[in-house]
Order: structure tokens, then sequence, then C-alpha cells
């Protein structure tokens, strides 16, 4: 999958118009839950304006699409194109 740059900022704002919500951690990697089907994502510390690495792109797609909580179609525009949740 070839994906575009996408910041901390971008994922969280998409993660949270899908229904994902922080959980704490002690640590100070961030993790999203999912809390309808259970679906998390646990991720390592990101600055808000850091890009996110591809490996960790590919890995939240797969969840998106393993969980249903995304389209094949919505995944791949989000990941591969402007994200724009319009």
């Amino acid at each position: 999958m070839k994906t575009k740059t996408i910041t901390f900022a971008e994922l969280k704002d998409f993660l949270f118009n899908f229904g994902f919500e922080t959980l704490s951690t002690a640590g100070s990697q961030k993790v999203f839950k999912h809390f309808s089907s259970g679906a998390l994502i646990a991720l390592p510390y990101y600055q808000e304006s850091a890009c996110i690495r591809q490996i960790h792109l590919v890995a939240i797609r797969r969840i998106l699409l393993e969980y249903r909580l995304v389209d094949e179609e919505t995944c791949d525009r989000v990941f591969t194109q402007k994200i724009s949740l319009s």
C-alpha cells in the first residue's frame, strides 16, 4: 500500500470521527479504543505534527478493516489521498 503523509494530529481526528477514544497509559505510548467493537490501536509516542510511519498506517488499516469499522474504499482514500471525512 502506497501511503501519503499523515500527521499524528490528522490520524487522531480520523480515529475520533470513527468512535475511538484514547486510553490513559503508564508510558508515553498512545492507545486508542473503539469500545463498541473492542478494537485497540497502540502507537508509540508521536508529536502532534510528526508523520506517522508507514508500518503503523498499515497496521491501523488492517485493524479498521478487520473490525469492519471502515470499508476498504474509505480506508484507501484516507491512507493514500488527502484526509477528508466528508
